[in-house]
């Protein structure tokens, strides 16, 4: 992914490192990622905060995106179901879901912290656990129908299956990221 970001954007600097032990000398006006805050467990995540304390410019900001375990529905089915009865699992074997206790420990060290679900994404997730069969195509209009629809912030946070986490020490999401229309 990072050789193709490379690539693609020649112009920005990209850094690959143990992000609990890294130690940059220098400090970022955006720190973001993929699928990365749920990859660390619960007892180094404030290692991560102090990385991230570290190492964003006092006007900085974090923006991240992340699978969601604050629907009960996808607790329940991640934490029952998938890699049994068939169903598989995607993620690695140290993927630890974002969840609220996660989020409270952003919140108490950011004064902005937020975290949102511009699109909704559920039906598409359930294809690809429960269904696997013929193309994902309806789910995915079905998911894009439903965001369409204007579906308060509110439940999509909390019922989609992708969220997104913001997080700075002095500036408001709403200042540097404006939501899609």
């Amino acid at each position: 992914m990072v050789d193709e970001a490379r690539r693609n954007f020649p112009h920005l600097r990209f850094i690959t490192a143990d992000v609990l032990t890294a130690e940059l000398g220098e400090q970022f006006d955006v720190i973001c990622g993929t699928a990365v805050l749920h990859e660390i467990d619960y007892q180094d995540t404030p290692r991560l905060l102090d990385f991230f304390e570290r190492h964003l410019a006092p006007d900085g900001f974090g923006w991240f995106h992340e699978n969601s375990f604050f629907n009960p529905v996808f607790r329940f089915v991640r934490q029952r179901l998938i890699g049994r009865y068939g169903i598989p699992k995607y993620g690695s074997t140290e993927e630890s879901p974002f969840d609220p206790e996660r989020f409270r420990m952003y919140q108490k060290r950011f004064r902005f912290c937020e975290r949102s679900a511009e699109v909704f994404v559920l039906f598409q997730r359930i294809h690809l656990y429960l269904i696997r069969t013929g193309s994902d195509k309806p789910y995915q209009r079905l998911d894009q129908w439903i965001t369409r629809l204007g579906v308060p912030d509110i439940l999509k946070r909390n019922v989609s299956y992708i969220q997104h986490i913001y997080f700075s020490r002095s500036v408001p999401k709403s200042r540097v990221l404006s939501e899609p229309q």
